[in-house]
């Protein structure tokens, strides 16, 4: 069965980890009374919520780590469960190397900084983040290492810093890579709240409301659409022969163009 889930719009006044600790809880209650059912996290109750993706504002990870651990009869720390349940946003990371390195320098570099996504083995990503401190001259590059070098950021990152299980590991018989599968869609909530300034910002409390609820109704629209016909919100398809004949139509009105 197909199940869609808006996203939650709140307004968070001062925004540190015990505000967020109190969003997850109030979120998942009310998921929990939508729904009639308990919401699980795999690594607490043995099944349910594999990961969640998230956008590394260290303030809003905390706040779900001390949910997690609010929860958990085991007591676990807060970075136990960051490291389980967390996948960080490509978007950000991407965003966040252009911000250090510059949009148009030291390409090498940041081709070394992006690789960190790939390293085979955790012993390889902290090794590459010692070599980027040591021999990079840049501090915001520095800088940027530091923060990816943290255990709570590297387990978003590379599936083989992160508790969250994949096949292979240790005998795990998985038919499903729970970390590549999210990872390749942790984009989408950010694609929702960028859709959502269409709206405008600095709304009044009913406006938002009002806002929120007609973006939930055309995410919800957009979804049945795509999942029951096929139909993207862009209205494209993934065919390869389309997608190369709208290409070649491309080219051709650039061809044709005056002063061309």
């Amino acid at each position: 069965m197909r199940s869609y889930l808006p996203p939650f719009f709140t307004d968070m006044g001062k925004e540190d980890p015990a505000g967020y600790r109190r969003l997850f809880q109030r979120a998942f209650e009310v998921v929990s009374q939508l729904t009639g059912k308990q919401v699980r996290f795999r690594h607490i109750h043995g099944g349910g919520i594999n990961a969640l993706g998230l956008d590394m504002d260290t303030k809003q990870t905390k706040g779900l780590g001390l949910y997690l651990e609010s929860i958990d009869p085991e007591g676990r720390s807060v970075s136990c469960h960051i490291q389980n349940i967390a996948i960080y946003c490509r978007v950000h990371f991407l965003r966040n190397i252009e911000q250090a390195v510059g949009k148009r320098k030291a390409q090498e570099v940041s081709g070394r900084m992006v690789s960190l996504l790939d390293c085979q083995s955790k012993e390889d990503y902290f090794h590459l983040c010692e070599l980027l401190i040591e021999r990079e001259s840049n501090p915001k590059v520095i800088d940027w290492v530091k923060h990816k070098r943290n255990p709570d950021i590297a387990c978003g990152l590379n599936k083989f810093c992160s508790l969250i299980p994949y096949p292979g590991q240790h005998g795990e018989d998985l038919e499903v890579d729970i970390f590549e599968k999210l990872r390749n869609h942790t984009n989408a909530a950010e694609q929702t709240h960028n859709k959502s300034y269409a709206f405008g910002r600095r709304q009044t409390l009913l406006q938002g409301v009002v806002s929120g609820r007609k973006l939930d109704i055309r995410d919800i629209d957009q979804h049945k659409a795509r999942s029951d016909y096929g139909i993207r919100h862009a209205y494209r398809t993934d065919d390869m022969e389309a997608n190369y004949s709208r290409q070649q139509m491309r080219e051709g009105n650039i061809i044709d163009s005056p002063g061309k």
